[in-house]
This record gives structure tokens, C-alpha cells and sequence, in this order.
């Protein structure tokens, strides 16, 4: 990965990202975590990241939401960050629906968070 964090924003919105594991981008200065809760937090930060960066804003989770969601302490069930690929972050991870419910398609769990109206 790059040096700068924009040159991983951007190479992360190539197709070729797609084979690119989550253990790949983490700091590798850092060791992987021994503890399981440890990973499972950088999975769900991870996945929450994702769905913050989608293209389409409509499809972004609100900040409101964002930080419910953090808050709740619901997290996906990770496996090692080693088996673990930035596409299946973003594809089967959190996302906005259209009754503004974000769902946790890694964990089978649903998070119903209704955003409010306006703030």
C-alpha cells in the first residue's frame, strides 16, 4: 500500500483492490492482535469505514448513526484478519437500507438504528 492514506482511498476504488486482505493494510509496524476482540473492532471499524466511503451519499450511513452504531457495541463476527479481504468488507458489511436500518449482513444480526428526521 501507499505511503499517504489518499494513495490507499485510491487504490482501494480499483478492481484490483478486490483481492487485497484486511491484514494487508494495517500498519505493519503493528503486530496483529492475539486478542479476538481486538480483531473483531478493526473488522467492525473497518466495515463502518466502507460504508462511510460509498460513492453514492445516499447509501452513507449518517454520523448520527455511525457513532449509535459504535456506541451499541454490536459487532460482526470476525475470523482472522489474515482470511479476511477488503471485498468482503465492503460488500458484506454494514450498509444503509431504504428504511434507514443499518444491517450487519457479516453477523446475520440487524441493527435497527432509525435515523431521526433532522438533528
Amino acid at each position: 500500500m501507499g505511503k499517504h492514506p489518499g494513495e490507499l482511498l485510491v487504490s482501494l476504488s480499483a478492481s484490483s483492490s478486490n483481492n487485497i486482505m484486511l491484514s494487508d493494510i494495517l500498519d505493519p509496524r503493528l503486530p496483529l492482535p492475539s486478542d479476538r476482540r481486538v480483531a473483531k473492532d478493526i473488522v467492525f471499524a473497518t466495515t463502518m469505514a466502507f460504508a462511510c466511503l460509498r460513492s453514492n451519499p445516499n447509501f452513507r450511513p449518517a454520523m448520527k448513526c455511525v457513532s449509535q452504531v459504535f456506541l451499541s457495541r454490536k459487532r460482526p463476527v470476525a475470523d482472522r484478519l489474515q482470511a479476511i479481504s477488503l471485498l468482503q468488507l465492503k460488500e458484506h458489511g454494514l450498509y444503509m437500507d431504504d428504511e434507514a436500518k443499518i444491517q450487519s449482513q457479516m453477523s446475520g444480526d440487524i441493527v435497527e438504528l432509525h435515523a431521526s428526521s433532522s438533528s
